[in-house]
């Protein structure tokens, strides 16, 4: 097991089984599902953004 599919899976409120299914392109994902997903990546890209240097220096 992926220990990191697991917290990513609990996060967007998605089965771990899909997830691994999404991640193997065993499946297409729900609407749903694809926006639950999504938001989970935009909320990780502004924590890491927060973190990465400005560009203005």
């Amino acid at each position: 097991m992926d220990f990191a599919q697991l917290p990513f899976a609990k996060h967007a409120e998605v089965d771990l089984k899909t997830l691994r299914s999404l991640e193997k392109g065993g499946r297409l994902p729900s609407d749903t599902t694809l926006n639950k997903v999504e938001k989970v990546f935009h909320s990780m890209a502004s924590h890491v953004a927060a973190f990465a240097p400005s560009a203005a220096g």
